[in-house]
């Protein structure tokens, strides 16, 4: 856990989690790793007013889903986008990469089971280190109600 504060919802980050601007938001930044070697920068978002009784102390040792579960908060989906971006120097910096050095943006909106948002992730991962698996099932001789494909 690199960073724990309070924030007020603003722009992509309020509409992600349907609340309006200023709206109180606990915002969490991890750094994770695996064998001593950076692997991902997460960026967390919550609703404030859902993280109860959880600290820091728990933000550090425990999964945020699992506090939040704990909370009572039932998680049902969760929606979320994956692309290619540059990293900037903060990420570049706390991933041991070049500025600009390609990394992978995964941006994910869970939602409990009245399809409230409970959370916002903006994660990046370094490709060198993170594998991404789908697997499809086909549907009358193709995907044609696959829908994860955007093209832009």
């Amino acid at each position: 856990l690199v960073m724990l504060e309070e924030v007020k919802a603003q722009g992509d980050v309020a509409e992600a989690l349907e609340v309006e601007e200023g709206y109180a938001l606990q915002h969490a930044v991890r750094l994770r790793s695996i064998e001593k070697e950076p692997f991902s920068y997460l960026n967390t978002y919550v609703p404030a007013d859902l993280m109860g009784n959880i600290t820091r102390a728990d933000m550090e040792s425990t999964p945020l889903l699992k506090l939040l579960a704990q909370q009572g908060i039932e998680v049902a989906s969760a929606r979320q986008t994956i692309t290619a971006v540059g990293a900037d120097a903060q990420i570049a910096q706390a991933l041991d990469l070049s500025i600009g050095a390609p990394v992978l943006r995964i941006s994910r909106v869970i939602k409990d089971v009245n399809l409230v948002p409970v959370q916002y992730i903006i994660a990046y991962y370094r490709p060198d280190r993170f594998e991404y698996e789908m697997q499809l099932t086909s549907f009358d001789g193709g995907f044609a109600n696959f829908s994860g494909e955007k093209s832009s």
